[in-house]
Formats: structure tokens, C-alpha cells, sequence
């Protein structure tokens, strides 16, 4: 039987995904209509920030409609989630720099692309050094929990990406 917390978890994945999705794509419709780069990029950021909790969201309504949880075999449930993370910060870098530094923003860009792409060949080469998966001890009686090990080099990676 779930708890309440399933239901609190799923539902904000939930509202975090479908929200994402609609003010990304808003975005995007809004800068095609008017031409402006800068909301296309901010659509796109949207979209990306969204997709980070994929994997709760999936895992939320596989739960309600199969009574089973995601198959976690490979980390799957992380990977969905924090494969989205570095496009969210390199698009939210390329605007940040485009109204900060305008002359220098491929310097600031082009570190932030070097980071995720160690980040990626770390997440995919091994998930489970880069999360703590719990899942629940009964298959269907809630979520899997991941949390980002922070002593992992992803969970450094991630740390240098908030700064």
C-alpha cells in the first residue's frame, strides 16, 4: 500500500515534468512568433529542467498503473533524471553569460560542455557509484530514492555545476 509520501513525491514530479514541458514549449512557440533567440534558449532551459525528474515521474505512474516499480537493473531511474541536468545548465550558462559577459560567454560555455560531457561518461560507465538507490522494500509500496552521492566524481561534477 502507498503512503503519503509516494503521492507527494509523485505528484510534484509530476507537476515538474508536465509544468517544464508546457513553459518550454510556450517558450519556444513565444520566440518563434516573435523572433527573440534569447526565449528560444529559455524555452529549451525549461524543457531540460522539466526532464530532470523523468525518472520519478515514471516510476510514479508505473507504479499506479502496473503496481510495480521501474526496472532499476541499470540505474535507469538516475540516468532518466540527471541525463537532462547538463542541458539545463549549459543552456542556463549560454544565458546567463549572453546578458553578463556577451564578449566572453564561449569561455564560460565551453568549461560547462567539458564538465558534462565527464559527467555523462561518468553517469553512463557507472550509475551506482554516482547514486544511492533505495528502493522500496516491497516492489510497488512506493518509489525508488536516489540521491546523488556528493563524495562521487559526478556528485563533484553536480556541486561545480551550482556554483
Amino acid at each position: 500500500m502507498v503512503d503519503l509520501i509516494f503521492w507527494i513525491d509523485g505528484l510534484t514530479a509530476s507537476g515538474v515534468v508536465i509544468f517544464g514541458l508546457l513553459f518550454g514549449l510556450f517558450f519556444i512557440y513565444k520566440s518563434k512568433k516573435t523572433g527573440a533567440k534569447m526565449l528560444t534558449i529559455l524555452g529549451l532551459a525549461n524543457l531540460f529542467a522539466g526532464l530532470t525528474f523523468l525518472g520519478v515521474f515514471l516510476d510514479f505512474f508505473l507504479v499506479i498503473f502496473t503496481s510495480t516499480n521501474f526496472d532499476n537493473t541499470f540505474g535507469m531511474v538516475g540516468i532518466l533524471s540527471y541525463i537532462w541536468l547538463a542541458p539545463a545548465v549549459i543552456s542556463a550558462i549560454f544565458i546567463g553569460g549572453e546578458l553578463l559577459v556577451p564578449k566572453a560567454k564561449w569561455y564560460l560555455v565551453s568549461v560547462f560542455i567539458i564538465l558534462s560531457i565527464v559527467f555523462y561518461i561518468i553517469l553512463f560507465m557507472d550509475p551506482f557509484s554516482a547514486f544511492n538507490f533505495n528502493p522500496p522494500s516491497v516492489l510497488g509500496d512506493g518509489l525508488i530514492d536516489y540521491n546523488l552521492n556528493i563524495f562521487s566524481l559526478a556528485g563533484i561534477i553536480m556541486g561545480l555545476f551550482l556554483i
